[in-house]
């Protein structure tokens, strides 16, 4: 992952818009002018103090408003923007990823041609095959197998994944379930280690 490579230690900056369709999105996002009621700072400016990381997740984009859209167009044509309260924010060496479960034909219902014009680089994305499912679930499961073991020194060092782990990848669509498929089967097999 990007962030893990230049920032691993910094919490992520990442922006669901499946909450920023409302009118006032704008406000949520940069923060509401003071004396505005419901007044707040902005998840935006919020975690870019928060965090030194240089990637900047927005994800489910094309649920965003029209607004919002109009500020990443400035954004992305200036590199900074203001907040609520006067504060600019540089954002010239940032990686702003944005994603979208949105069909590729219909991406022109979405975002006006003007604001996709700004993408430094427009990719898309397919559903797994079985192949590519199975070879993830055998990297991550070594992965976190190998987390633990770093934290429980007394756990067996000669353990696989492979021993413990067994998942058929075809009754899962969601890679977040095989996720959780993992790391409850990696639970269930050594919890009885781990809290001796």
């Amino acid at each position: 992952m990007l962030h893990q490579k230049l920032a691993a230690d910094e919490p992520m900056i990442k922006i669901n818009f499946g909450n920023y369709s409302a009118q006032d999105a704008l406000n949520s996002l940069i923060g509401s002018p003071r004396g505005y009621i419901g007044s707040n700072k902005g998840e935006l400016p919020d975690k870019l103090m928060r965090s030194r990381s240089k990637v900047i997740l927005i994800d489910e984009f094309e649920k965003a408003s029209k607004a919002v859209y109009n500020f990443f167009l400035q954004l992305l044509e200036e590199g900074k923007f203001t907040d609520s309260l006067g504060r600019e924010y540089d954002l010239e060496k940032y990686i702003i990823i944005f994603t979208s479960n949105m069909p590729k034909e219909r991406i022109g219902e979405f975002l006006p041609p003007e604001l996709r014009s700004r993408f430094s680089y427009k990719c898309a994305f397919w559903p797994l095959s079985t192949q590519e499912k199975e070879q993830y679930v055998a990297f991550k499961s070594e992965h976190y197998l190998e987390k633990i073991k770093h934290e429980c020194p007394g756990l067996d060092s000669t353990l696989q994944a492979s021993d413990i782990i067994d998942i058929d990848v075809s009754r899962y669509s969601n890679m977040r379930d095989i996720n959780s498929e993992i790391m409850r089967q990696i639970t269930d097999a050594l919890y009885a280690q781990i809290v001796k």
